[in-house]
């Protein structure tokens, strides 16, 4: 090493090219040892990994040998009985097929005896195999009942007058029902005489053992006093208008208000009320029944009936509205394109792609007795066709050598007044016309 070091250092000077070695020398031992830490580096990591992933294996096989011995133990305390149950059986028919093979005559009395024999034997058994089977049917009846509790209904039983009257979801059923019951009332000392208590109790029932309002507010009715009858009442937006038992003329007269505006055999005609009409038969107290005349005098207009609030009013409340069901195609906005095209002239368009959209739209046009529309309710959108663009191509080319610009168009002007001489003509060649003028004007061309 040191000859080879010589020929760089000559009489004590250091040439270029000793340098240029010391330093080539210094990056590759740099580098190489660099690169070898690095792997060393990495070697080591993967063995520390290697040996924790072996400690972890040994563990998990530890704990897992473990678990399946003492599950394996417990199965086995379990199936002993039952093996000892099978295996005496087993044995119980090798005897008896051995008495039949040796012509005993009474074969079921031997093995009667020795089926006793072996339970006085093996009680103790029996009894250990019962204590495993307890367990098991305590869980099974403990899942049934669960199972069967959550499928119960949990309802309110509601005891009104020391009478349970109904089962209700939940409070405001009973709300709504004291409501109707008051609205059944004929004055206000009627309705302070029928305010009564009601007491809740968290019950379990069947579904088919709820009541609504209606049906609770007849219970009510039912137990609070014998003074009350069949009957049946008209609601207009709710407020109780009359109650009359003579129920086939209330229908008569609401059937008769909507005639005259119903089309038998179209089925896209309908015709309703345009106020809430309802007829509610049920329970009402004796001393709220009315004429059907008067009744319908309420209903129609021509006598005044009494609002929730106490206030009096007079409307009428047969007033109909007649509904169309209409079916139509409506076209859905698409986009516009306009794209610049050389193979036409100046100004011309046309449509590359037409635009397409639609759209099936089912709707409820209403009419006032006017026939007068009132609103139309959509009821169903169906697109049956997507949107497609349209593609318009407008024509950018000129007649004149196919030069691209607008040709002029209305009326000729002269671009210099005062001026009228022309230098140059229009030619082959020359597709214009020089105008002279003074100095310092601008020379105009004019195409």
């Amino acid at each position: 090493m040191k000859k080879q070091w010589k020929r760089y250092f000559r009489d004590g000077e250091i040439s270029p090219r000793a340098v240029t070695h010391l330093l080539g020398r210094l990056f590759y031992d740099t580098g190489y040892h660099t690169e070898y830490f690095f792997i060393s580096f990495a070697r080591g990591i993967r063995h520390i990994i290697h040996g924790f992933a072996g400690v972890f294996i040994w563990i998990f096989g530890l704990l897992g040998g473990l678990l399946k011995s003492f599950f394996g133990t417990i199965l086995e305390d379990v199936l002993a009985p039952w093996k000892q149950i099978a295996q005496g059986m087993r044995n119980l028919r090798t005897m008896m097929r051995q008495e039949r093979e040796a012509g005993s005559q009474d074969v079921a009395q031997k093995g009667w005896n020795y089926f006793k024999r072996g339970v006085r034997a093996y009680r103790d058994l029996i009894w250990n195999a019962l204590a495993y089977l307890l367990p098991l049917g305590a869980s099974a009846i403990l899942v049934f009942t669960v199972h069967t509790v959550l499928s119960y209904t949990f309802a309110l039983s509601v005891e009104y007058n020391g009478q349970i009257v109904g089962f209700i979801d939940n409070e405001t059923v009973y709300e709504d029902a004291q409501n109707l019951v008051q609205q059944r009332l004929q004055s206000d000392a009627d309705r302070s005489q029928w305010e009564g208590e009601a007491t809740f109790t968290l019950s379990v029932v069947s579904d088919e053992a709820l009541s609504d309002q209606a049906e609770l507010a007849n219970r009510i009715i039912a137990t609070s006093s014998e003074k009350f009858v069949e009957a049946t009442g008209v609601m207009v937006n709710g407020t109780l208008v009359g109650v009359t038992q003579e129920s086939e003329a209330v229908n008569e007269a609401l059937e008769q208000a909507q005639a005259p505006y119903e089309k038998p055999g179209q089925s896209d005609w309908s015709v309703r009320f345009r106020h809430n009409v309802e007829v509610i038969p049920g329970l009402y107290f004796t001393n709220t029944l009315i004429s059907a005349q008067e009744l319908v005098d309420r209903l129609v207009g021509n006598a005044p009936f009494t609002l929730s609030d106490g206030s009096t009013v007079t409307m009428n409340c047969l007033e109909v509205q007649q509904i169309q069901r209409i079916t139509y195609q409506e076209e859905i906005p698409y986009e516009t394109v306009t794209s610049q095209s050389a193979d036409l002239s100046w100004g011309d368009e046309v449509i590359q792609q037409a635009g397409v959209a639609g759209q099936t739209v089912t709707a409820d046009v209403v009419y006032d007795m006017n026939g007068v529309e009132l609103q139309k309710v959509i009821l169903s959108q169906e697109v049956v066709s997507e949107p497609v663009t349209e593609i318009i191509l407008y024509g950018t080319l000129n007649q004149y050598n196919g030069t691209v610009g607008e040709p002029g168009d209305g009326n000729f002007i002269w671009p210099v007044p005062g001026y009228s001489g022309i230098s140059r003509g229009m030619g082959y060649g020359h597709r214009g016309l020089d105008i002279t003028g003074a100095y310092g004007r601008k020379r105009s061309r004019y195409f």
